[in-house]
């Protein structure tokens, strides 16, 4: 009998061309908001989002924190500050159109979504960009808003599969799912990281009161790379009363499995085992596809280098994460926080369709750490310049000083603040205040400034809302540092009850 044979399979031919005037590499904040501002000058704008994601953009910033503590059953809808009932993503899936259906186009405002792509080329002098399907993507602006690539450290990395498909690297919504899926398993937890997502996980996992919380913090206390070091060890101390199990100035020197848990050695000597590994020590820029694209990179922060509009070259913008951008008051910046990605996000966006606006934002960033700890901060906050923090402990006419000095020691800006490889600054902490040197003082509320030549260019409002703008004013004007009480008067930390009193 003859083998009836079989026709060679004819090639998949590529996926049509679209031409569209906008196209925002990347699907996250950024873009989002820079969609925003494109609208707001271009009504019928056509604008095509390439995600690598497999849903549309949404907020990251409550998979740390009010996802894991006010979560409306299991949904992806959670309970803002003011109470009210909010949806993760931006807006509604029926505002994003398929690529395929291309009926519409011509007829905007459009906005496009393709999902689980990614852009392998982008050809800046010819317009046009390539996507791993093998579409070809015609475009007059583009926005670079590629974020970043949680790191890991390398005995993970290294270690045998079992290790691995046990390690989260968390930054996504789907990172938050299998999270938490896990955590309502009873799974132990350990947590590879001391800055601020792996502290508010730790804390939101431990107050989960499922399985055991191991915090692994390779510096002597929590945030110690943002910190005055007496606070980075009082936060340490909150923490822990949450039930984890902190073990601070430890790295992890390897991985293996120990019947179907994970064991890490530590170099303190202990060992820690646990269901599953959270490692949470940075991101890298998506640098990439501009690096193909021949964009300048800038070597000491690793983001891609931008002019004052946040455009790397004519007709191609950057923002977010990625985005390295000159701050007139305090020098070259590569910022990896919410509020900068919304607002560089919508600049682009509006310099895309003609703005021609500068960036001069001195965007904030929070952290909420438990109940007690809840701090804002805008600036350069780095322990190791020399703080001036001030806490209403006394009263009026004599509040609570203390000053953090630290050595002017070398750091490198692109280095990890939460990594295994990065050491710690010798601190030699000098007290104005007996009552701050206390061991078991409380930190409620105050202001941290961080000085550069006696001038503010850094500040931290720990418990006190609302400081950002009185704060962005005193780095902006840079003044002299004058005395603390009317530092304390400025940043009103006694503010008037109803009464007329003192609070």
């Amino acid at each position: 009998q003859q083998q009836q044979q079989q026709e060679p399979a004819k090639p998949v031919p590529p996926p049509p061309e679209v031409t569209v005037p906008y196209l925002l590499v990347g699907g996250g904040t950024a873009a989002h908001f820079a969609v925003l501002g494109i609208l707001s000058r271009d009504a019928s704008a056509e604008i095509l989002i390439v995600s690598e994601e497999d849903v549309r953009p949404y907020q990251r910033p409550p998979l740390s924190k009010q996802m894991w503590f006010s979560r409306e059953d299991h949904s992806d809808k959670f309970i803002d500050w003011e109470g009210q009932p909010r949806e993760i993503f931006f807006l509604g899936d029926s505002v994003y159109k398929k690529l395929e259906d291309t009926t519409e186009m011509g007829t905007g405002p459009n906005v496009y979504l393709v999902n689980n792509r990614k852009v392998e080329e982008l050809n800046i002098g010819q317009r046009y960009a390539v996507l791993n399907d093998g579409r070809i993507v015609r475009f007059n602006k583009c926005l670079l808003a590629t974020g970043g690539t949680p790191k890991n450290i390398p005995q993970l990395e290294t270690a045998d599969s079992a290790v691995r498909q046990r390690t989260i690297l968390f930054r996504t919504l789907n990172d938050f799912h299998t999270l938490e899926k896990l955590v309502q398993q009873n799974k132990s937890v350990a947590v590879v990281g001391g800055g601020f997502l792996g502290s508010e996980l730790s804390v939101a996992l431990a107050s989960q009161g499922k399985g055991k919380v191991t915090q692994i913090v390779a510096d002597d206390g929590i945030l110690s790379r943002v910190l005055p070091r007496y606070l980075s060890v009082w936060v340490a101390k909150k923490i822990a009363e949450y039930g984890v199990d902190i073990k601070t100035g430890a790295k992890v020197d390897s991985a293996s499995m120990e019947g179907k848990q994970v064991a890490l050695e530590l170099s303190s000597g202990e060992k820690v085992k646990a269901d599953v590994v959270l490692v949470a020590v940075g991101i890298n820029p998506n640098i990439d596809l501009a690096k193909k694209a021949r964009l300048e990179i800038d070597d000491r922060l690793g983001g891609v280098v931008v002019n004052s509009e946040l455009e790397a070259r004519s007709g191609v913008f950057v923002a977010g994460d990625v985005c390295s951008f000159y701050d007139i008051t305090l020098g070259r910046r590569r910022e990896e926080h919410h509020e900068h990605a919304v607002v560089s996000g919508r600049l682009a966006g509006e310099n895309m369709a003609g703005a021609h606006k500068p960036y001069w934002h001195q965007s904030l960033f929070w952290s909420d750490i438990g109940e007690k700890v809840s701090f804002e901060a805008i600036g350069l906050v780095d322990s190791s310049l020399p703080t001036l923090s001030i806490w209403a402990k006394g009263n009026k006419e004599t509040p609570v000083i203390t000053t953090e000095d630290s050595p002017a020691a070398e750091t490198n800006a692109t280095s990890d603040k939460d990594g295994q490889d990065v050491s710690s600054a010798d601190f030699s902490p000098v007290v104005d205040s007996q009552a701050a040197a206390e061991a078991d003082a409380e930190y409620e509320k105050g202001i941290v400034l961080y000085l550069r030549d006696n001038k503010a260019v850094g500040v931290v409002a720990w418990n006190l809302p609302n400081k950002i703008p009185v704060a962005r004013k005193l780095i902006r004007e840079q003044r002299e540092v004058f005395s603390a009480a009317d530092l304390a008067k400025l940043f009103n930390l006694y503010p008037k009850s109803k009464d007329g009193t003192d609070e």
